[in-house]
């Protein structure tokens, strides 16, 4: 299980974007960015190369000109992975009952599944240790929650928030 991004990416703030590239995860020891960089080629294709539906219904591959979201099939904004709810956003969901039935709404959500991915590295202690062995291959779950520390202010009062926050930490 890795926690992600809701686009199966690993950013350290929603200014980030795939466009930075994947070099910077080297860095970031959290547990999120050094699950992905230990399977290098499966970070570097989720990046560059993951075919993709848009919100539009093009076909888009990798992530730079359009981004994943594992919440394409809910009403809940997205900006580089982060949820950014909006007050018609809230009114979307309420409208289509979102709130009241979080099971439903649960099963719209998405989780990223990477399976038979490559281990090329691992974190020893404080020490980055290559994987020699080219057969180590892991199945990689994306998940994420929401961080609504960035709602805007308008909005932390809305009741409507700590029902999507259910929904999303469900």
């Amino acid at each position: 299980q890795v926690a992600s991004g809701f686009n199966c990416l690993e950013f350290i703030s929603n200014r980030e974007s795939a466009a930075n590239g994947v070099s910077k995860y080297i860095h970031d020891r959290t547990q999120g960015p050094a699950a992905s960089i230990s399977c290098t080629p499966a970070l570097v294709y989720r990046n560059y190369f993951l075919p993709h539906g848009g919100p539009d219904g093009t076909e888009h591959r990798g992530q730079l000109p359009q981004q994943t979201s594992l919440l394409a099939d809910l009403p809940i904004p997205t900006d580089n992975g982060c949820v950014r709810p909006t007050a018609d956003a809230l009114q979307e969901m309420e409208e289509r009952g979102l709130f009241e039935d979080l099971e439903a709404a649960f099963g719209q959500a998405r989780v990223g599944l990477h399976t038979d991915v490559q281990v090329t590295s691992g974190l020893k202690a404080a020490t980055i240790e290559v994987c020699t062995d080219p057969e180590q291959m892991v199945n990689q779950v994306f998940v994420s929650a929401a961080n609504l520390a960035h709602v805007r202010p308008a909005l932390a009062g809305d009741p409507r928030i700590e029902g999507l926050a259910r929904l999303l930490l469900r």
